[in-house]
């Protein structure tokens, strides 16, 4: 079977991202280790919009919080096989949720919940841990890019959707950027 490596981070903080050119079944198309975890996560491409409740990526687990696995889009799997920056931001913000303990813990994710948190200029705690994460492997300067990549892609995907919807989630994450780029120690 043929896959490809990639790694952040060095010694115990190291993070392996096996990426298989195929998949095992069920989705299953790699897998996610590192000293840090006590278990492998798996990834997975799920394509299904009936059955997903996300839009490029998201950490999920089986009952009982076994099974971790980063599902995400063929379209993100693609640009993570390509290194792409973005990508990156993605799946690292994801591991970041696996990290803190976020898995199977949605209470924060409803859309009301994030809308107001929006409304008081804040966003979601466990959001900005994730993107933390993610700055730690990768630096300020890449994830805030990710973060306006992400913006751009919303924008276009969602063109027609509610639009009171996509600018919550549009200032959301500018308020996510804008903790980053105020945090000394990230």
């Amino acid at each position: 079977m043929q896959y490809k490596e990639i790694t952040f981070g060095e010694n115990e903080n190291q993070i392996t991202v096996t990426l298989l050119d195929e998949t095992m079944g069920q989705g299953l198309i790699g897998m996610i280790s590192s000293p840090m975890f006590k278990e492998n996560i798996g990834i997975v491409i799920v394509e299904d919009s009936e059955s997903t409740d996300y839009d490029y990526a998201c950490l999920g687990c089986g009952e009982n919080g076994i099974a971790p696995r980063v599902a995400m889009t063929e379209k993100i799997y693609n640009e993570l096989k390509q290194e792409k920056s973005f990508a990156k931001v993605i799946l690292l913000h994801e591991i970041g949720h696996y990290f803190h303990s976020d898995v199977g813990n949605n209470e924060d994710n409803s859309d009301e919940r994030r809308r107001q948190f929006v409304i008081r200029n804040e966003a979601c705690p466990k959001e900005i841990k994730a993107d933390a994460f993610a700055v730690q492997y990768l630096g300020k300067t890449a994830v805030v890019a990710g973060l306006r990549e992400l913006q751009r892609r919303i924008l276009v995907d969602y063109a027609d959707y509610d639009k009171e919807s996509v600018q919550i989630t549009i200032k959301e994450i500018d308020i996510r950027i804008s903790h980053i780029e105020r945090k000394d120690n990230l």
